[in-house]
């Protein structure tokens, strides 16, 4: 399964990377908080541009906030552009600025002060999870695979069938039988998924299986044989 490793190995590290800044802008947000003066600003007008397209056009608003500081200088604050019209001239909205830089206040009402709350760090650490889990799965694989080629016995297996799972976005499963001679008991083993259909790298092959001996219901279906990509 090449390219599921490959996703998951892209997936952990994307989910890495952005935890490490949700990480570092919450902290960051704190600390700014810590320090900075909490005020109010007042909404005095609203920024209205226009993104025209050929199907239709495209409002989009940004609120400008005036707010006095603790010296008594007025100052304005320009919030992020948003497509909603929500924002009301003369409404009071929290803001947020440091003494020293008055000019650069954060408001803190979503129109333009970039807060990381814990819902976004949970998303990023659930993200990181998720991650691991896919991967966690192939690595535990691997080392059952590794385990059994140790102690196991390996049998040669018949093709049964191939199983296909999901509609829109298909995978399968190798199933292939073994009749242990000893007890004439026979046992259907069932690979791991693949996202592409195999068939065509099956036909005479035998599947090698490693089981352990007193329990052969503890198996990994050894697919090696396979195209790297593939499997």
């Amino acid at each position: 399964m090449f390219l599921p490793r490959l996703a998951g190995l892209t997936l952990i590290i994307v989910s890495v990377f952005f935890l490490s800044r949700q990480i570092y802008f919450y902290a960051e947000a704190q600390t700014f908080l810590a320090k900075a003066e909490l005020t109010e600003g007042k909404i005095v007008r609203i920024i209205e541009t226009i993104k025209r397209n050929k199907s239709h056009d495209t409002y989009h608003y940004k609120p400008v906030v005036e707010f006095v500081d603790t010296t008594g200088q007025t100052f304005q604050r320009v919030g992020t552009t948003s497509k909603k019209t929500s924002f009301q001239i003369g409404r009071f909205i929290p803001l947020a600025y440091d003494k020293r830089y008055p000019g650069a206040a954060r408001l803190v009402d979503g129109l333009g002060f970039f807060v990381v709350s814990p819902v976004s760090l949970h998303i990023g650490f659930i993200s990181l999870v998720f991650a691991l889990f896919i991967n966690g799965k192939d690595y535990l694989r691997h080392r059952n695979l590794t385990r059994l080629k140790t102690t196991g016995k390996r049998v040669k297996s018949t093709l049964d069938s191939i199983k296909i799972e999901g509609r829109k976005s298909k995978s399968y499963r190798i199933l292939s039988q073994w009749v242990d001679d000893e007890t004439e008991t026979s046992y259907l083993f069932e690979s791991h998924k693949l996202m592409f259909n195999p068939k065509r790298w099956l036909e005479g092959e035998k599947i090698p299986v490693h089981l352990a001996p007193s329990n052969p219901r503890d198996y990994v279906v050894d697919l090696s044989f396979l195209p790297y990509w593939l499997r």
